[in-house]
């Protein structure tokens, strides 16, 4: 969202020496109360201004930006210096990094969820689904934090989708994972077959296909996406 503040220089005639002036014109507005304040300000003016936002920015530490203790900090701080997933993240700074790093299950999940910022496609990392097949929270780009009966879950599903009427459930496990666990697998089989019966379309991603493959992913999650049917 841009911030709805506006600066242009502007150049005003001075009688006095029949010349031009520079000035410079600060425009703040409120669209949704369709309000609009201006300042005129000198070249020294802004630069003021200009190291007042700096200054404010330099003081203002992770902990505050992000909503997080100072222990989360260290934490995030820790991971943007030694982490791969971190090093080209577009998302340092903002609550989906407080997602990635502190609500997510596994480094795939992470891989998965990077990826998927970066699409643009709406979907809800973590999101539980109960026993009847119904969701447990309104649907949101966020993550939820309105307590849930663990009891009635049937299942969370690592990164959940809707459109329209339509909903597909992801996960980043699938055969690799499995292969040496089969009770696990028998598990996700049950878990699978009943989101199905309920109307979700299920889709799980090995960790070979999430680490080589993850431009595959992203265009079948896009076909489903884009599919009016």
């Amino acid at each position: 969202m841009a911030i709805p503040i506006k600066i242009e220089k502007v150049s005003l005639n001075s009688n006095r020496h029949h010349s031009e002036q520079t000035k410079y014109l600060i425009t703040v507005e409120e669209k949704k109360s369709k309000w609009e304040l201006t300042y005129q300000c000198s070249k020294e003016e802004l630069i003021r201004f200009k190291k007042e936002i700096e200054d404010l920015i330099t003081n203002t530490s992770n902990a505050e930006t992000l909503n997080v203790t100072e222990e989360q900090e260290k934490i995030i701080e820790k991971y943007y210096k030694t982490d791969s997933i971190c090093s080209n993240c577009k998302d340092k700074l903002t609550h989906q990094c407080v997602t990635c790093l502190f609500s997510l299950q596994s480094p795939l999940e992470r891989k998965m969820f990077v990826a998927l910022n970066n699409t643009y496609i709406r979907f809800t990392p973590q999101y539980p689904v109960d026993v009847r097949g119904e969701l447990s929270y309104t649907h949101s780009d966020q993550l939820p934090n309105t307590p849930v009966n663990k009891k009635n879950i049937l299942t969370t599903v690592d990164f959940f989708f809707q459109k329209g009427d339509r909903k597909l459930c992801v996960y980043t496990d699938g055969e690799t994972y499995h292969k040496g666990n089969p009770e696990q697998a028998a598990k996700d089989n049950i878990i699978n077959n009943k989101l199905r019966d309920f109307g979700y379309t299920v889709l799980r991603f090995t960790g070979k296909e999430i680490n080589e493959n993850m431009d595959s992913i992203i265009h079948e999650i896009k076909q489903w996406h884009n599919n009016k049917n």
